[in-house]
């Protein structure tokens, strides 16, 4: 009899391979779909968050009603106080004072003509019916402008016959033999043609030029050559003091100011002396060039003109009201003048006229907070309805964003005048 072996084969859990791959697959399937949604979502979340918070900007640009103001106020420039005093009207000066010694070359302004003088010999028309002695001395001949003198007296001058009863003509053996005259001065434009007539005036006879007159005689008056040269006039000589001085005053005061930027001076608080002066030439000279030189006693009184600004401003700011500012420093006028001064004891009256502008002053913290989240629109209505806005400008980035920003930090906001 056959034995029979039988084996008992242990079920455990999952020993059913087909329906536990089944449940993994599942499990495993539905994760990454869930996991792929949230991530979507947080992204869209993000970028409407980058769009509509982070990403607009905004600038406004508010331009603000201003006023002028000016005003006229005394100051004591005294170069005995050390610090400027606002309730007294006293800023400090600075007395400066030194002998300066300077000199140079200059030309010769003046100009003679040392060429020659046109010279010929003229006739004599005697229409007077008496003879005449015409003195070289007290004699001229003119030609417009131009003068002639005789060489030598002229005697015996007869009268003139004239030859004709209806077309008379000179009879020229009437006439003395001509005589010789030289031009008062030398050029070309004294040269006369042939037959030129001159107007003679004497100190005894005077001017009848119906009477008595000249003519030049045969090739005319010739020889006048012009040749020019420098020569020294009493002006060039005192000009170039005149300059010398204010060449020492400009250039001392620049390198004061150099030195010291803030300060002024002013020509009505500086004073030159010329104690020492020479020049190389005299008047009348015939050099082209000389030299000149001076030395100088200088006094001057500065002061600092950013002194005088801060006690008007503090003058100013003083009676204005508590929304109104006057602009930034750099915005002003300043004329200033001394009004007396005293450089012995170094101190003066300075009067200066201030011009400048008052602006509105507003508070950014509250206007921000009114116009974030608007409407460029509502913005301008709001805003230009205050009589101290003169315009609103508005800018928004990027190009889709339509109202102000909610955060106050994505608003560039600037007020000017």
């Amino acid at each position: 009899m056959k034995s029979l072996d039988i084996k008992v084969i242990k079920k455990s859990k999952g020993s059913f391979p087909g329906k536990q791959s089944k449940r993994k697959s599942s499990k495993t399937g539905l994760f990454p779909y869930h996991k792929t949604a949230f991530v979507g979502i947080a992204i869209v979340v993000l970028a409407a968050i980058i769009i509509y918070f982070v990403l607009p900007q905004a600038r406004a640009e508010i331009k603000l009603q201003t006023e002028p103001v000016t005003r006229d106020l005394e100051v004591r420039v005294d170069s005995r106080e050390q610090t400027a005093d606002a309730s007294n009207l006293i800023v400090p000066g600075e007395l400066w004072q030194d002998e300066i010694t300077r000199g140079r070359k200059f030309a010769a302004t003046g100009k003679k003509n040392i060429g020659q003088k046109a010279s010929g010999f003229v006739y004599i028309y005697n229409f007077s019916k008496t003879t005449l002695v015409l003195k070289a001395q007290t004699t001229v001949l003119n030609v417009g402008d131009r003068q002639y003198f005789f060489v030598q007296d002229i005697g015996n001058i007869r009268p003139t016959a004239l030859i004709g009863l209806e077309d008379q003509e000179v009879d020229r053996t009437s006439l003395i033999a001509p005589v010789p005259v030289v031009a008062a001065g030398p050029g070309p434009e004294h040269n006369l043609a042939e037959g030129a007539r001159l107007e003679i005036t004497n100190e005894v006879f005077g001017s009848q030029p119906k009477a008595l007159y000249a003519a030049s005689a045969e090739g005319g008056l010739t020889g006048g050559v012009t040749r020019e040269i420098k020569v020294v006039t009493e002006q060039d000589v005192i000009s170039s003091f005149d300059i010398l001085n204010e060449e020492l005053i400009n250039e001392t005061r620049n390198k004061l100011v150099e030195s010291k930027p803030n300060f002024k001076f002013l020509d009505q608080a500086t004073s030159s002396e010329i104690i020492e002066k020479y020049s190389s030439a005299t008047p009348g000279q015939e050099v082209s060039e000389f030299e000149s030189a001076i030395k100088v006693r200088l006094k001057a009184l500065a002061y600092d003109e950013t002194d005088v600004l801060k006690i008007i401003r503090e003058r100013i700011s003083k009676l204005l009201p508590k929304n109104k500012i006057l602009v930034s420093d750099a915005d002003f006028r300043l004329n200033s003048q001394f009004k007396s001064i005293d450089l012995v004891s170094g101190s003066g009256i300075l009067v200066n006229h201030f011009e400048s502008k008052v602006i509105y002053q507003l508070d950014r913290a509250e206007l921000l907070e009114k116009i974030k989240g608007k409407s460029p629109n509502e913005i301008r209505e709001l805003l230009l309805s205050r009589p101290e806005i003169v315009s609103v400008d508005i800018k928004l980035y990027p190009f889709w964003v339509k109202k102000m920003p909610k955060f106050s930090k994505r608003i560039s906001l600037r007020l000017s005048p």
